[in-house]
């Protein structure tokens, strides 16, 4: 449980990151990300420019991202 309060609070932070700014409209745009986990299987679908950067977490909130150029 303790994880899962730590994580909200990281969300939480950047939340009010964003919600603080004023977007310009002619930067905006759309994209989008998919990922679908069946077991071992993992797929990951990309629209535009949009990326999906992956990382597994410790029990002592070390991350380690994780890196796959399958395009």
């Amino acid at each position: 449980m303790q994880r899962r309060r730590h994580g909200n609070e990281h969300y939480m932070a950047v939340v009010q990151g964003v919600e603080g700014r004023r977007l310009d409209a002619v930067q905006s745009g759309c994209t989008a990300l998919s990922i679908a986990k069946h077991g071992d299987l993992m797929v990951v679908a990309n629209v535009v420019d949009s990326r999906v950067v992956l990382g597994t977490a410790t029990y002592d909130d070390a991350i380690t991202p994780s890196s796959s150029s399958s395009t």
